[in-house]
């Protein structure tokens, strides 16, 4: 995962927003605190912040919608790791804030929305 497109960076607020990519899908992300940021730098994690709605998805597809609000996203994705609540759209590997289902497991394909989704740098 990289930084693909510098949206806005502001050196005074240290924060940014930037899309991250996998080389063929990305995702419009927040992040704070920041001091610099480039494109192509390496992205060490995504947090997806406001989850809500997490199902399970029978449709074996990954799919990312962007909604109406800022960063809003729909998403559907494949569970990686259920216990930490983590999931992956292709190559984009991200960890909810809401538990996943136990009734949901690893490699299941689970449909959700996300309010913001903020980025950590390495």
């Amino acid at each position: 995962m990289y930084v693909s497109h510098i949206v806005e960076f502001c050196e005074d607020d240290h924060e940014a927003e930037v899309y991250v990519s996998d080389g063929v899908l990305s995702i419009k992300c927040y992040a704070y605190p920041i001091n610099n940021v480039y494109i192509g730098e390496k992205v060490s994690a995504v947090f997806a912040y406001g989850c809500r709605d997490i199902k399970k998805h029978d449709e074996l597809a990954f799919q990312i919608e962007k909604l109406p609000q800022y960063y809003a996203y729909s998403i559907i994705a494949q569970v990686c790791s259920q216990q930490n609540s983590m999931v992956r759209i292709g190559e984009l590997k991200m960890r909810l804030d809401l538990a996943i289902p136990s009734d949901i497991n690893n490699g299941d394909f689970i449909s959700f929305s996300v309010v913001r989704l903020n980025v950590i740098f390495t």
